[in-house]
């Protein structure tokens, strides 16, 4: 992929709605090291989370719709406070 996959195709990315090439398309894209596109995906990974969370969390931890392998992750990413993980 010589240039960035469009907003939709990162959203789409980020749901699992791609076809196996598409994905590795985009995921060659962002290993191949650019920057905007990893942090868009974050994004909407985040948003797809909060969007989770709201319809299932009554707890109101933005935490507690992360699967316990998650969390670690998103730690060591600065996204969570490691001291709630």
């Amino acid at each position: 992929m010589e240039e960035h996959p469009s907003p939709e195709k990162l959203r789409r990315f980020v749901a699992g709605e791609l076809s196996q090439e598409e994905a590795r398309e985009v995921m060659e894209h962002v290993l191949q090291g650019c920057r905007f596109c990893s942090e868009e995906a974050v994004r909407y990974n985040l948003l797809r989370l909060s969007r989770t969370s709201r319809s299932e969390s009554s707890s109101g931890s933005p935490q507690s719709c992360l699967a316990a392998e998650e969390r670690p992750a998103l730690a060591s990413a600065g996204w969570v406070a490691r001291s709630r993980v």
